[in-house]
């Protein structure tokens, strides 16, 4: 089922011999009081075993204020009931119960941040300014998982490119919507009306619908969608509720890009000053803060996951996790709130995931897709997924 080292897998094998070694001389296998005090504004370096290579890596970052922090603001893995603690206080049993259960989770919560900070990660420049980022981590080492990540970062200083939303009213995959658009590199996009059935929910439905056809002369888009200043398709809610798919919008204004909530009103993005502007959610973090989410299996369950972030110095992050495999199980929503958080982003909203998460890069091969869609059910990278909408890289 593939190529199990997915860091040769993009013919990339001399980054396979990085050490992280944080500043201040403390290595990936240091203490961690070492790893605390190592973590400064210059962030951390990544060291070849050779010592040919030096560079800054803010994904390996580590202050122990930060982790501190995302103990904090982990989302419960139980619930606690006001009856419950009532009882806890009269009943030594189940406080000495609820302390070791509070004890576990932040063991958890500790072990992965750490392992986050120690990755190994293979870097590859796209252009000045862009790089590609890649890890993987073996089973159990993440979230208790095996976990395949990809993502791309964009600096503020770059000025050759710029991100830019497209659509297809036919639904195509993302990699033909990127190589139409002459793209560097591009990601889904935001929810859409696939043709038939969902195979996501192929389990739960009997039997097969036929598909329309491909091209119904309107986007099959279901949030707002803004390209070059024309609206590509509206909020399609029937009672007028905005719901978690259209609860934020990426907002791309000639060079700036902005993630923002969205009010309740069901057509407030027509109010948004940007060319391009695509709706989407449920929002992970506004201002540095976890954003309150339901608890249900689109939120707790792992899937395969697309999202975008942005650093407080207007870095952006796009960013893919892999789901759905015994390679790698996806992510919840609070565990990508999670990796945000460990990327230092301070803003980040949800884009649509499941089959439709793909990244591309110019130049890979599979038609350059990186990742590993799950719509074919196989560990490879041909299972894309036809969409409505996606996320590019293009030249100014």
């Amino acid at each position: 089922m593939g190529n199990r080292n997915l860091f040769s897998a993009h013919g990339n094998t001399e980054r396979q011999k990085k050490v992280p070694v944080l500043a201040g001389g403390a290595t990936g296998k240091g203490n961690r009081d070492a790893d605390w005090t190592a973590g400064n504004k210059a962030g951390a370096k990544i060291v070849t075993e050779t010592g040919k290579e030096v560079k800054e890596s803010p994904v390996l970052s580590w202050r122990k204020q930060e982790e501190v922090r995302e103990l904090s603001t982990l989302p419960p893995l139980f619930v606690l009931t006001k009856t419950y603690f009532q009882g806890m206080q009269t009943n030594g049993a189940k406080w000495l119960t609820f302390l070791l259960l509070a004890a576990a989770v932040n063991a958890a919560a500790q072990t992965d941040s750490l392992a986050f900070a120690q990755a190994r990660w293979t870097v590859q420049p796209l252009a000045k300014g862009i790089e590609w980022k890649t890890v993987y981590f073996e089973k159990g080492s993440l979230f208790g998982a095996a976990e395949n990540i990809n993502l791309i970062e964009i600096s503020p200083k770059q000025k050759g490119y710029k991100l830019h939303v497209v659509h297809s009213d036919s639904l195509e995959p993302t990699s033909v919507l990127a190589m139409r658009s002459r793209a560097l590199a591009a990601v889904n996009g935001s929810f859409f009306k696939m043709r038939g059935l969902d195979p996501d929910e192929s389990k739960k439905v009997a039997g097969k619908a036929p598909l329309e056809r491909s091209l119904l002369g309107y986007n099959r888009s279901v949030v707002y969608l803004r390209e070059g200043d024309s609206v590509i398709a509206e909020n399609k809610e029937k009672d007028n509720a905005r719901k978690r798919h259209n609860q934020g919008s990426v907002v791309i204004r000639k060079r700036a890009v902005s993630l923002v909530k969205d009010s309740a009103d069901i057509n407030w993005e027509h109010q948004l000053r940007g060319e391009d502007v695509m709706s989407t959610g449920p929002v992970l973090i506004v201002n540095g803060q976890d954003q309150l989410l339901t608890k249900d299996a689109f939120t707790t369950d792992r899937h395969p996951r697309t999202a975008i972030g942005k650093r407080r110095d207007g870095t952006l992050v796009l960013l893919v996790v892999d789901g759905r495999a015994a390679e790698s199980a996806g992510a919840s929503l609070p565990e990508l709130q999670a990796v945000f958080r460990w990327l230092r982003c301070t803003e980040a909203i949800n884009l649509d995931g499941g089959g439709s998460t793909t990244m591309y890069i110019k130049g890979q091969p599979f038609n350059g897709v990186v990742n590993y869609p799950t719509d074919n059910k196989k560990w490879d990278h041909e299972g894309e997924r036809e969409v409505a909408n996606a996320l590019v890289i293009v030249a100014r």
